[in-house]
């Protein structure tokens, strides 16, 4: 490890200790101005298991950074005005995550924002000395939840894959799986999101500490991928055979968890030792730089920093000035069909949830032919974390009552044009089924893709002219073909204001 002599102490460029101070300052603002983001990103690295590692990053960071002390403490200390753009784009980043609702974003642009503030009262010629440590900062940012629903077929594809070649048969039906001697169903728990997200983390680690050679870094990260993704369809395929195996007496409950755990504990433990194996000597560090090399700036630090107080507050300025008053006494929310009456006392067929919602109804409806169609409608007007339109936390129907065998687009008829909606098969444990139709409508558009809604969203924002949006889902019994199933949707369609249900 790098140390600083005596010598070389003397020849450290004593400029260092103010802009020490210039750069505490400047984060500390960054913090005041974005706290709720900040808050709301520790929560979820103390609360969700997926990324607890997180609290380990900026220590790990910190080490790495004070490794390269010697050569940085020997430099000048610059601006760099390329660092002030980075800034004023993660600042835009942040409001659009803002207005789209999307977490990744803003998380992304908070972490961004701190990196930099970080290499603006730096400079270029730091920035370059420790520029691993700056970029590992952005493992802080809990992304990856988009994945789980691939890795869930990804391990539910290896584990009848196995079970098949051991030659235990085996049902598949999208994440459920029957075995003769019992049923099983691919969880998020079972995603292997939590291994795969925690061995990035610690594999970059490994390969830049190890590693000299860019191929080999390559190498080992693609590893880093390639193992949890294949060691968790192993891991549950044994969790599945322990318990054919043991009756069910064993992994089924916390020794589920236990063995997964040790499990993926040993094969990290064996890529990391076969890793070690091809590990490369460190390169001595070059020669340190005379003192005060580097382009020292000839700008002003209290100017620097106000501009950069002034960027990172412009995000929520603008923010404050978009934001839309609306009432839901705007328009009527009520849904009509001719030839259709509503039936307060049917049970309800589909259950979903919808958290945060201004307004939600799920309606039973009936015609003189005695043929039933569920109506469920979920409107959102000032959206925020939590109550959202697009979101994975809005269940369109019970996971207990309900399982998803099949899902697609289809070109529905009926709503306020031949539109795009999302259709999704359901089977309940007794075999019943039902077809689902699912779309969103902002203003008089629909849409069944979530991004596009999000886009439709904001823009009735920013024009003015925004009135809610909601997220509708119709349903209907498959007694008969699904296509006579769909075509009792299209009639229900045409008789009531679907795809108008925001109209004033």
């Amino acid at each position: 490890m790098a140390s600083v002599s005596s010598q070389q102490t003397a020849e450290i460029d004593p400029s260092w200790s103010r802009r020490a101070l210039w750069i505490s300052l400047s984060c500390v603002v960054v913090f005041a101005i974005y706290f709720p983001g900040y808050a709301q990103l520790a929560e979820v690295w103390w609360t969700a298991a997926a990324y607890n590692h997180c609290l380990l990053i900026i220590p790990i960071a910190a080490y790495f950074a004070w490794e390269k002390r010697a050569q940085v403490l020997r430099l000048n200390p610059a601006v760099s005005w390329l660092a002030v753009v980075f800034l004023a784009f993660n600042a835009l980043l942040w409001l659009a995550g803002k207005l789209f609702i999307v977490m990744f974003f803003q998380h992304l642009a908070l972490v961004g924002m701190m990196i930099a503030v970080l290499w603006t009262l730096i400079g270029n010629q730091v920035a370059r000395v420790i520029w691993f440590p700056l970029l590992y900062l952005y493992f802080l940012v809990p992304e990856g939840e988009f994945l789980v629903p691939y890795l869930q077929d990804w391990t539910a594809i290896v584990v009848v894959a196995l079970l098949r070649a051991t030659g235990i048969p085996v049902l598949h039906e999208g994440l459920f799986l029957a075995i003769p001697s019992g049923n099983f169903e691919v969880a998020r728990a079972c995603s292997g999101i939590n291994y795969l997200i925690a061995t990035l983390a610690v594999g970059t680690m490994f390969a830049y500490s190890q590693y000299q050679s860019n191929w080999r870094r390559v190498a080992f990260m693609a590893l880093a991928v390639a193992v949890p993704l294949v060691a968790n369809g192993i891991r549950a395929y044994g969790i599945v055979i322990i318990a054919h195996y043991s009756d069910y007496k064993y992994a089924t409950g916390i020794d589920h968890f236990i063995y997964g755990w040790l499990f993926f504990g040993v094969v990290v433990f064996v890529l990391f030792a076969v890793g070690q194996i091809f590990a490369e000597a460190r390169r001595p560090a070059p020669d340190s730089p005379t003192a005060g090399s580097g382009t020292p700036t000839s700008a002003n630090p209290i100017g620097i920093v106000a501009l950069l107080i002034g960027v990172i507050a412009l995000a929520p300025v603008v923010l404050e000035g978009k934001r839309a008053a609306f009432s839901t006494d705007d328009h009527n929310f009520d849904v009509t069909a001719d030839g259709w009456r509503i039936d307060e006392q049917s049970e309800l067929r589909l259950g979903g949830e919808f958290p945060g919602a201004t307004a939600y109804a799920e309606r039973n409806f009936v015609n003189e032919s005695q043929d039933w169609i569920t109506f469920v409608t979920a409107l959102f007007v000032e959206q925020r974390q939590g109550a959202e339109l697009v979101s994975p936390d809005n269940l369109l129907y019970s996971r207990q009552k309900w399982r998803s065998i099949d899902g697609r687009s289809i070109v529905a008829t009926g709503l306020t044009q031949p539109s795009i909606v999302r259709e999704i098969r359901l089977r309940a444990r007794n075999g019943q089924e039902y077809l689902v139709w699912t779309w969103y409508e902002i203003g008089d558009a629909t849409t069944a893709t979530g991004w596009d809604a999000k886009i439709k969203d904001v823009w009735a924002q920013l024009a003015g002219d925004y009135r809610g949006s909601v997220l509708a889902v119709l349903g209907v019994e498959v007694t008969g073909s699904p296509e006579q199933a769909r075509q009792m949707m299209r009639e229900f369609c045409n008789d009531s204001l679907c795809g108008h249900l925001l109209r004033r």
